[in-house]
């Protein structure tokens, strides 16, 4: 070999140079990236609006959609088997099996509602039918005593209507108890509904977003989740979330005509209570409660409600006072609102088990004071 000439050692100088200059130039990128991805997930659970957050954590995979959709049908719309794994009955209701026909003797109670009855984020044995069970077990003992939990998340007054009339009346209830509300909410934040919203679900999206390659490496890299969700995921929350995409979804506004549908509320309530009524079946009705912790509405972070929803909350329960003091036969109110502290919440209408407890605690004495007129004073029969 020659000795090397000046041009081959500036070569190598050059390539070596070269090859300096792209590390640095990939190491700023990475680290670029890194402060990027580090600004997303800080924004994503600091600064995110909570139903995007939410639509964002459904779409990748990470929050499993609890909910089966089918169109056209109020009471198909029922909690996933396979979410809920050993949670449900063979009705779909949560809790543990039960026989229909009834047994001889057997008291049995049916709570009507939404999330806030199925026990949202909470376990089966920290829902309110669950401890309600258990309290009036204590209270009457000598007689049998069976509460089901037939809580639908996403439920209004519409669909708990049709869920009544449609399947559990066949069930045999005693006693029904109803916590409807706040799902119907949605109607009077809304433009365009007038005075039908039957076909609203609060969130749509539940099973239209399938596990895809993308969600999957999405669910990794915050960058890609807010990519995903600018170029995917819009569409589907404009569906029903359009107008909180234009003004903020942490700050709905009340819209007119509201009051026509308060009545619509109002009317489906007194229709369930005359299909108990017709059955000779008591009725028990629950005001909305909701937390006052002002973490959990606008202009907080993560808020997803303002504060007027606290006053359309308050009207519906009017709504329900008014219904309950119409001194129907058979038709009983239980306040829990002022009874329920900071502590009884994990967001703004959801209870944690010591809320859960308390409201079972309260729907119990109830019915304790008014045994003889629910027909419990009596021994059951053989």
């Amino acid at each position: 070999m020659g000795p090397q000439t000046e041009t081959d050692k500036s070569t190598r100088t050059g390539r070596k140079k070269r090859r300096l200059t792209a590390l640095y130039v990939a190491l700023i990128i990475l680290g670029c990236l890194a402060l990027v991805e580090g600004a997303a997930r800080y924004i994503f659970y600091n600064h995110f609006p909570l139903q995007a957050n939410r639509g964002i954590k459904v779409a990748t995979g990470e929050e499993k959609t609890p909910m089966s959709m089918r169109a056209n049908a109020f009471w198909h719309h029922l909690p996933n088997p396979a979410f809920y794994v050993r949670q449900l009955s063979r009705f779909q209701t949560r809790g543990p099996d039960f026989r229909v026909p009834k047994p001889a003797g057997e008291f049995r109670i049916i709570c009507v509602g939404d999330s806030t009855t199925f026990g949202w984020k909470n376990a089966v044995v920290q829902t309110y039918p669950h401890y309600l069970q258990e309290i009036l077990t204590q209270k009457i003992p000598g007689r049998q005593i069976k509460v089901i939990n037939a809580g639908v998340p996403g439920f209004n007054s519409a669909f708990a209507l049709s869920y009544l009339a449609l399947r559990l009346v066949q069930l045999q209830p005693d006693l029904v108890i109803i916590k409807l509300g706040y799902n119907d909410v949605f109607a009077y934040l809304m433009p365009g509904l007038e005075v039908d919203y039957t076909n609203i679900f609060p969130r749509p999206f539940d099973g239209r977003i399938r596990d895809q390659k993308f969600w999957r490496l999405a669910r990794h890299i915050y960058i890609l989740r807010f990519i995903g969700h600018w170029l995917l995921d819009p569409p589907v929350q404009r569906y029903v979330f359009g107008v909180w995409d234009h003004q903020s979804c942490r700050r709905p506004r009340l819209r007119t005509g509201y009051l026509k549908k308060m009545a619509i509320f109002r009317s489906h309530l007194r229709t369930m209570i005359a299909l108990c009524r017709a059955r000779r079946i008591p009725v028990i009705l629950l005001d909305l409660p909701y937390s006052r912790d002002e973490r959990y509405y606008w202009p907080a972070p993560k808020a997803f409600f303002g504060i007027k929803v606290q006053g359309v909350l308050d009207k519906l329960g009017d709504v329900i006072e008014r219904l309950a003091r119409d001194k129907h036969p058979g038709v009983f109110l239980v306040r829990t609102k002022g009874r329920l502290g900071k502590g009884d919440f994990f967001d703004h209408i959801h209870n944690t088990a010591r809320g859960n407890r308390t409201i079972a605690r309260l729907i119990a004495e109830k019915i304790a004071a008014n045994r003889r007129r629910l027909g419990l004073s009596r021994p059951a029969k053989p």
